[in-house]
């Protein structure tokens, strides 16, 4: 999920304009382009659906539904 909001700072008190920043919608964390944005976002905040356990990648979440669960995800 991608989300923008004004950035304040030091460039509004010299009268420039407020940038928009793209930020996690998950852990609050500010980027300055989406694209950074969307790789942060692929490679954390992921749980599990069953027990709420929230892993650092898709590749630790497969696993943990693997050992704990028994079930294999496909999508």
């Amino acid at each position: 999920m991608v989300r923008r909001r004004k950035a304040k700072g030091a460039g509004e008190e010299a009268g420039e304009k407020d940038r928009d920043v793209f930020f996690c919608y998950y852990c609050d964390r500010d980027f300055d382009d989406e694209q950074t944005l969307i790789i942060h976002q692929k490679n954390k905040h992921w749980k599990c659906e069953d027990c709420m356990k929230k892993v650092n990648s898709i590749g630790g979440l497969r696993i943990h539904c693997r050992n704990v669960h028994k079930m294999d995800i496909k999508t």
